[in-house]
């Protein structure tokens, strides 16, 4: 629940006693009530259209905004925060009382954003990245003003000054093609869905039946029961991209990533409509970049593309992504300047894993259907079903022998200069460029088959990104080169004949994250 439990607090607060402590901004209480008397009209104006429907979902919304409104205001009585020299604390809670404290050498980056109401009321919503384990990293100061926020990031992260636009070089720009990448997708149907069904129960509240209406509309036509399916099969993937079509224009409108060009330098990421958001993270922090391909948008050429920096963690999208999902092109483009130096790891060749990897792959894409095609044969012979189910997993043969194809084929590894690149994956490509200086250790495993064909699967602790990457089924001698020509510094301590010399450049420092160095090598 806390960074730090209670009992930790005064120990915290001596060190900083002369810092008084400060309320959030009182108008977002006044914010959120008059929100909830906007509700509140509008639910009391449809009651008065509709007389005869049922006023739950008035009385829902009504008690949704009461119950908002009354813990915004408890939030804004119970809620304290100061910035020392040393830490960020902010404490809050009535029956529960609830303490953080963050030093602030470990913050990473800070995030802030805005809805509509809180732009409406120059507000904005200031979130702090720590350098801790877990996703649950970061803590929230919501809400304070435009300016109170602005400052308290220049103060936090001291040498950003990104508002003057002589000191900003921007990487890239929304794109409007980008939105037919989205709205093209199998989910546009549960997307629509979903809205249907919704609207389907909001609209039965004021006796009105949506089904009807359909039916009529479909009998007024004259269509029949196969031509009316297709229709309406139809109008809800239409439906459904242009769902996904709004929500990402909603959540990317006026996107760029820019680089900072003041002294230590920062990547800079601003978007939104409804809600705007804007998040810096230091140059100094980041250790390469994260390219990923999903298999079902591989043939659209589409990539997700994340920086792989210390103190954020990978599986926290919204702080690790700098680009929305768009073509794998203009991902490798916008790496070129994202990564420093004058290496191009992205566009490095990689090495072929042995052949044995792509045999191994696809004998375990024929032995998990033929195994369950066992069993289910067994349960036939028993009466349980009929016994020719069993030959129903025998069908995705194909599909199997695929994955298992394409497995061995995005299989790859190299050395690019001061970075480490590694590829893997079937369902969906990831491809990794990290610096060696980033790596805290080595991980080797080896299954007994892999051992009869000389190969082996390395490991790469970090810490950043991920925390862990991998590249599968590397050939025993391609692995200890890929080990030694990356860290020989940590490769003189279990490969026999390793370089000796030290590199010049040391990993990490421990404090970086929580895998050390020498510990973490296997």
């Amino acid at each position: 629940m806390t960074a730090q439990t209670a009992p930790a607090e005064p120990a915290a607060a001596s060190a900083g006693d002369t810092v008084p402590w400060k309320h959030l901004d009182i108008r977002v209480v006044w914010v959120n009530a008059t929100v909830f008397l906007l509700s509140l009209g509008s639910g009391l104006l449809g009651l008065y259209l509709f007389p005869s429907g049922d006023v739950w979902p008035l009385l829902v919304a009504c008690g949704f905004g009461v119950l908002t409104t009354a813990l915004d205001l408890q939030r804004w009585l119970t809620t304290r925060y100061r910035i020392t020299e040393e830490r960020v604390e902010k404490r809050t809670g009535w029956l529960f009382l609830e303490y953080r404290g963050v030093p602030r050498e470990r913050i990473r980056s800070i995030d802030t954003s805005a809805r509509i109401r809180h732009r409406i009321a120059q507000l904005r919503v200031v979130h702090i990245e720590a350098g801790e384990s877990g996703l649950k990293s970061t803590f929230s100061l919501n809400a304070l003003r435009k300016e109170m926020a602005a400052q308290l990031r220049r103060e936090l992260i001291p040498d950003q000054h990104p508002e003057p636009a002589e000191q900003e070089t921007v990487i890239a720009r929304f794109r409007w093609y980008w939105i037919f990448y989205t709205m093209f997708q199998f989910w546009a149907f549960f997307a629509a869905a979903m809205f249907l069904h919704a609207s389907y129960w909001f609209l039965r509240s004021f006796d009105i039946d949506l089904i009807e209406i359909v039916e009529n509309a479909a009998a007024s036509a004259g269509l029949g029961t196969g031509l009316s399916v297709l229709v309406g099969v139809a109008a809800v993937f239409v439906l459904g991209f242009f769902g996904l079509a709004f929500e990402f224009v909603a959540k990317f409108w006026n996107f760029e990533l820019v680089r900072t060009v003041d002294q230590s330098g920062a990547l800079l990421t601003r978007q939104g409509l409804f809600t705007t958001q804007s998040v810096y993270r230091e140059d100094r922090r980041i250790r390469g970049i994260h390219i990923y391909e999903p298999l079902l948008l591989r043939w659209m050429r589409l990539a997700e593309t994340t920086l792989v920096t210390t103190g954020i963690h990978a599986m926290r999208k919204e702080t690790a992504n700098i680009l929305p999902r768009c073509p794998v092109g203009e991902a490798r483009r916008v790496a070129k300047y994202v990564l420093p130096g004058d290496v191009e790891p992205l566009e490095a060749p990689l090495l072929r894993h042995p052949r044995s990897a792509l045999r191994q792959r696809l004998m375990r894409a024929t032995y998990v259907p033929a195994a369950v095609a066992g069993i289910m044969l067994w349960l036939g012979a028993t009466g349980v079903w009929a016994d020719w189910i069993w030959q129903i997993p025998l069908l995705f043969l194909p599909f199997t022998w695929t994955l298992g194809v394409i497995a061995y084929y995005t299989l790859g590894h190299t050395l690019a200069g001061d970075y480490l690149v590694v590829r893997s994956g079937a369902t969906g490509q990831a491809t990794v460029a990290l610096q060696t200086r980033a790596v805290a250790g080595w991980k080797l495993q080896q299954t007994i088959f892999q051992r009869v064909a000389r190969r082996m699967t390395v490991g790469i602790p970090t810490a950043a990104g991920h925390r862990y990457y991998r590249a599968p089924d590397a050939g025993l001698d391609q692995a200890l080169a890929f080990i030694n020509g990356a860290t020989p510094w940590l490769a003189a301590e279990f490969i026999e004949k390793a370089s000796p010399p030290p590199s010049p450049e040391k990993p990490d420092h421990p404090t970086e994250g929580e895998i050390g160095g020498k510990n973490a090598a296997h």
